[in-house]
Protein backbone atom coordinates (compact mmCIF):
# COMPACT_ATOMS: atom_id res chain seq x y z
CA UNK A 1 0.00 0.00 0.00
CA UNK A 2 1.54 3.20 -0.73
CA UNK A 3 0.29 6.35 0.48
CA UNK A 4 1.20 10.09 -0.80
CA UNK A 5 0.48 12.84 1.47
CA UNK A 6 -0.56 16.12 -0.52
CA UNK A 7 0.41 19.45 1.47
CA UNK A 8 -2.64 21.10 -0.26
CA UNK A 9 -5.08 18.48 0.73
CA UNK A 10 -5.21 17.08 4.19
CA UNK A 11 -5.73 13.40 2.56
CA UNK A 12 -3.13 10.44 1.70
CA UNK A 13 -4.52 9.82 -1.88
CA UNK A 14 -4.04 6.60 -4.04
CA UNK A 15 -4.02 8.62 -7.65
CA UNK A 16 -0.99 10.61 -7.56
CA UNK A 17 1.92 8.60 -7.79
CA UNK A 18 5.84 9.59 -8.49
CA UNK A 19 8.24 7.14 -10.15
CA UNK A 20 9.54 6.62 -6.80
CA UNK A 21 6.14 5.37 -5.44
CA UNK A 22 5.22 2.73 -8.47
CA UNK A 23 8.34 1.60 -7.98
CA UNK A 24 8.19 1.01 -4.55
CA UNK A 25 4.57 -0.72 -4.83
CA UNK A 26 6.07 -3.08 -7.09
CA UNK A 27 8.62 -3.62 -5.03
CA UNK A 28 6.14 -4.92 -2.30
CA UNK A 29 4.86 -7.20 -4.76
CA UNK A 30 7.85 -9.70 -4.46
CA UNK A 31 8.58 -9.26 -0.42
CA UNK A 32 6.47 -11.69 0.46
CA UNK A 33 9.04 -13.61 2.56
CA UNK A 34 10.21 -9.84 3.65
CA UNK A 35 6.98 -9.42 5.30
CA UNK A 36 6.74 -13.08 6.71
CA UNK A 37 10.16 -12.39 8.70
CA UNK A 38 8.06 -8.56 9.48
CA UNK A 39 5.01 -10.86 10.87
CA UNK A 40 7.43 -13.52 12.91
CA UNK A 41 9.55 -10.90 14.63
CA UNK A 42 6.52 -9.01 15.62
CA UNK A 43 5.12 -12.64 17.03
CA UNK A 44 8.61 -13.32 18.57
CA UNK A 45 8.39 -9.71 20.33
CA UNK A 46 4.76 -10.13 21.54
CA UNK A 47 5.38 -13.10 23.12
CA UNK A 48 8.83 -11.97 24.86
CA UNK A 49 6.50 -9.32 26.11
CA UNK A 50 3.71 -11.45 27.35
CA UNK A 51 6.45 -14.02 29.49
CA UNK A 52 8.28 -10.39 30.53
CA UNK A 53 5.10 -8.89 32.29
CA UNK A 54 3.72 -12.71 33.48
CA UNK A 55 7.36 -12.54 35.07
CA UNK A 56 7.25 -9.32 37.12
CA UNK A 57 3.56 -9.68 37.29
CA UNK A 58 4.27 -12.81 39.82
CA UNK A 59 7.29 -12.51 41.41
CA UNK A 60 6.51 -9.92 44.04
CA UNK A 61 10.53 -9.23 44.79
CA UNK A 62 10.58 -7.64 41.17
CA UNK A 63 7.43 -5.16 41.99
CA UNK A 64 9.62 -2.31 42.41
CA UNK A 65 9.07 1.10 40.78
CA UNK A 66 12.31 0.42 38.20
CA UNK A 67 10.13 -2.79 37.16
CA UNK A 68 6.83 -0.57 36.87
CA UNK A 69 8.53 1.67 34.30
CA UNK A 70 9.71 -1.56 32.41
CA UNK A 71 6.24 -2.78 32.35
CA UNK A 72 4.96 0.50 30.53
CA UNK A 73 7.85 0.26 28.16
CA UNK A 74 7.40 -3.34 27.44
CA UNK A 75 3.88 -2.55 27.26
CA UNK A 76 4.08 0.60 24.61
CA UNK A 77 6.28 -2.20 22.44
CA UNK A 78 3.92 -4.84 22.70
CA UNK A 79 1.01 -2.56 21.55
CA UNK A 80 3.34 -1.41 18.62
CA UNK A 81 4.31 -4.61 17.88
CA UNK A 82 0.93 -6.12 17.57
CA UNK A 83 0.21 -3.35 14.85
CA UNK A 84 3.15 -3.72 13.18
CA UNK A 85 2.34 -7.54 12.57
CA UNK A 86 -1.31 -6.35 11.75
CA UNK A 87 -0.39 -4.02 9.51
CA UNK A 88 2.36 -6.25 8.13
CA UNK A 89 -0.73 -8.96 7.18
CA UNK A 90 -2.65 -6.30 5.36
CA UNK A 91 0.24 -5.50 3.53
CA UNK A 92 1.14 -9.30 2.56
CA UNK A 93 -2.28 -9.72 1.35
CA UNK A 94 -2.55 -6.59 -0.44
CA UNK A 95 0.78 -5.72 -1.96
CA UNK A 96 -0.84 -6.93 -5.76
CA UNK A 97 -4.11 -5.54 -5.16
CA UNK A 98 -4.74 -2.79 -7.71
CA UNK A 99 -8.56 -2.45 -6.95
CA UNK A 100 -8.03 0.15 -4.92
CA UNK A 101 -5.92 2.17 -7.16
CA UNK A 102 -8.24 1.70 -10.59
CA UNK A 103 -11.32 3.16 -8.38
CA UNK A 104 -9.53 6.07 -7.31
CA UNK A 105 -9.57 5.24 -3.73
CA UNK A 106 -8.69 7.68 -0.89
CA UNK A 107 -7.32 7.18 2.28
CA UNK A 108 -7.67 10.65 4.19
CA UNK A 109 -5.15 11.80 6.12
CA UNK A 110 -7.08 11.30 9.88
CA UNK A 111 -7.62 7.42 9.20
CA UNK A 112 -4.05 7.55 8.07
CA UNK A 113 -3.18 9.00 11.65
CA UNK A 114 -4.74 6.93 13.78
CA UNK A 115 -4.00 3.56 11.34
CA UNK A 116 -0.64 4.01 11.60
CA UNK A 117 0.39 7.06 13.49
CA UNK A 118 -0.11 5.46 16.98
CA UNK A 119 2.56 2.95 16.04
CA UNK A 120 5.03 6.50 16.64
CA UNK A 121 3.51 7.11 19.85
CA UNK A 122 4.03 3.72 21.50
CA UNK A 123 7.49 3.56 20.31
CA UNK A 124 8.18 6.98 21.61
CA UNK A 125 6.77 6.40 24.85
CA UNK A 126 8.61 2.95 25.40
CA UNK A 127 11.61 5.37 24.13
CA UNK A 128 10.69 7.97 26.91
CA UNK A 129 10.35 4.98 29.55
CA UNK A 130 13.86 3.97 28.63
CA UNK A 131 15.18 6.79 29.60
CA UNK A 132 12.88 7.33 32.81
CA UNK A 133 14.43 3.69 33.92
CA UNK A 134 18.28 5.14 33.27
CA UNK A 135 17.57 8.19 35.35
CA UNK A 136 16.14 6.01 38.18
CA UNK A 137 19.03 3.70 38.03
CA UNK A 138 21.35 6.74 37.96
CA UNK A 139 19.56 8.59 41.08
CA UNK A 140 19.56 5.38 42.84
CA UNK A 141 23.00 4.41 42.11
CA UNK A 142 24.84 8.03 42.29
CA UNK A 143 22.27 9.63 44.74
CA UNK A 144 21.15 6.40 47.31
CA UNK A 145 20.14 8.62 50.30
CA UNK A 146 18.37 10.66 48.17
CA UNK A 147 16.46 7.77 45.92
CA UNK A 148 15.95 5.77 49.54
CA UNK A 149 13.76 9.49 50.46
CA UNK A 150 11.51 9.64 47.57
CA UNK A 151 8.20 10.63 47.66
CA UNK A 152 5.61 7.84 47.71
CA UNK A 153 4.30 9.16 44.88
CA UNK A 154 7.49 9.01 42.74
CA UNK A 155 6.61 6.26 40.64
CA UNK A 156 2.82 7.47 39.16
CA UNK A 157 4.00 11.10 39.12
CA UNK A 158 6.33 9.99 36.55
CA UNK A 159 4.07 7.16 34.75
CA UNK A 160 1.83 9.89 34.22
CA UNK A 161 3.69 12.13 33.06
CA UNK A 162 5.40 10.97 30.54
CA UNK A 163 1.83 9.58 29.12
CA UNK A 164 0.79 12.81 28.99
CA UNK A 165 3.88 14.24 27.57
CA UNK A 166 3.74 11.86 24.50
CA UNK A 167 0.18 12.20 24.25
CA UNK A 168 0.47 15.51 24.03
CA UNK A 169 3.15 15.07 20.96
CA UNK A 170 1.24 12.77 19.62
CA UNK A 171 -1.88 15.13 19.18
CA UNK A 172 0.37 17.98 17.95
CA UNK A 173 1.94 15.72 14.98
CA UNK A 174 -1.32 15.50 13.36
CA UNK A 175 -1.03 19.50 12.37
CA UNK A 176 2.15 19.17 11.33
CA UNK A 177 1.28 19.73 7.38
CA UNK A 178 4.77 20.33 6.10
CA UNK A 179 4.66 17.34 4.34
CA UNK A 180 6.59 14.52 4.38
CA UNK A 181 9.18 12.40 2.33
CA UNK A 182 8.36 8.84 3.47
CA UNK A 183 5.56 7.95 0.91
CA UNK A 184 5.29 4.15 2.02
CA UNK A 185 2.90 3.22 4.42
CA UNK A 186 4.93 0.48 5.53
CA UNK A 187 6.85 3.11 7.79
CA UNK A 188 5.85 4.24 11.06
CA UNK A 189 5.50 8.07 10.20
CA UNK A 190 2.79 9.37 8.37
CA UNK A 191 3.56 12.72 9.73
CA UNK A 192 4.92 15.47 8.40
CA UNK A 193 9.13 16.24 7.91
CA UNK A 194 9.10 18.54 11.11
CA UNK A 195 7.51 15.49 13.14
CA UNK A 196 9.45 13.12 11.10
CA UNK A 197 13.35 15.16 11.86
CA UNK A 198 11.54 16.06 16.16
CA UNK A 199 11.17 12.22 16.52
CA UNK A 200 14.41 11.53 15.34
CA UNK A 201 16.42 13.80 17.12
CA UNK A 202 13.98 12.82 19.99
CA UNK A 203 15.22 9.53 20.06
CA UNK A 204 18.82 9.89 19.18
CA UNK A 205 18.97 11.96 22.29
CA UNK A 206 17.28 9.94 24.29
CA UNK A 207 19.56 7.08 23.42
CA UNK A 208 22.49 8.87 23.64
CA UNK A 209 21.50 10.31 27.27
CA UNK A 210 20.76 7.01 28.49
CA UNK A 211 24.21 5.66 27.29
CA UNK A 212 25.98 8.40 28.76
CA UNK A 213 24.29 8.01 32.35
CA UNK A 214 25.08 4.66 32.15
CA UNK A 215 28.41 4.95 31.66
CA UNK A 216 28.17 7.59 34.55
CA UNK A 217 26.51 4.80 36.72
CA UNK A 218 29.35 2.08 35.62
CA UNK A 219 32.38 4.25 36.47
CA UNK A 220 30.67 5.02 39.60
CA UNK A 221 30.41 1.52 40.45
CA UNK A 222 33.81 0.31 39.71
CA UNK A 223 34.86 3.68 41.58
CA UNK A 224 32.80 2.23 44.81
CA UNK A 225 34.10 -1.14 43.96
CA UNK A 226 37.85 -0.15 44.07
CA UNK A 227 36.85 1.79 47.28
CA UNK A 228 35.77 -1.05 49.09
CA UNK A 229 38.24 -3.34 48.21
CA UNK A 230 41.00 -0.89 49.85
CA UNK A 231 38.66 -0.06 52.93
CA UNK A 232 38.56 -4.24 53.46
CA UNK A 233 42.83 -4.82 52.42
CA UNK A 234 42.93 -1.27 54.87
CA UNK A 235 41.00 -3.38 57.24
CA UNK A 236 42.77 -6.57 57.17
CA UNK A 237 45.99 -4.90 57.54
CA UNK A 238 45.12 -3.24 60.55
CA UNK A 239 43.40 -6.57 62.06
CA UNK A 240 46.83 -8.20 61.67
CA UNK A 241 48.86 -4.84 62.80
CA UNK A 242 46.90 -4.89 66.15
CA UNK A 243 47.14 -9.19 65.91
CA UNK A 244 50.64 -9.05 66.00
CA UNK A 245 51.10 -5.78 68.85
CA UNK A 246 48.75 -8.49 71.05
CA UNK A 247 50.84 -11.05 70.96
CA UNK A 248 53.78 -9.24 71.10
CA UNK A 249 52.50 -7.65 74.35
CA UNK A 250 51.60 -11.16 75.63
CA UNK A 251 55.32 -12.58 74.97
CA UNK A 252 56.58 -9.20 76.77
CA UNK A 253 54.27 -10.21 79.56
CA UNK A 254 55.34 -13.92 79.77
CA UNK A 255 59.24 -12.92 79.74
CA UNK A 256 58.85 -10.56 82.17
Amino acid sequence: MVVNYSQNQNVCNFNRFSAEDVVSLTTMRFQVYAFMVWIFCAVLNLVGGSFTFLVIRLNKALQTDTHTFLQHANGAVFVASFSFAACAVVHLFNAGDNRSLQNGDQHYFFRCFLYIGHQSLFLSTANSFTLVITIDRFVATVFPIAYKNRSKSYKRRLVGLVWVVELVIFGSSYFDTTGSRLPVCVFVLVEGDFFFYFMVCKLMAFSLISIVLYLMVAIKLIYRAHKVAATTVQQIKTVRQIQISTISTMADKVNY
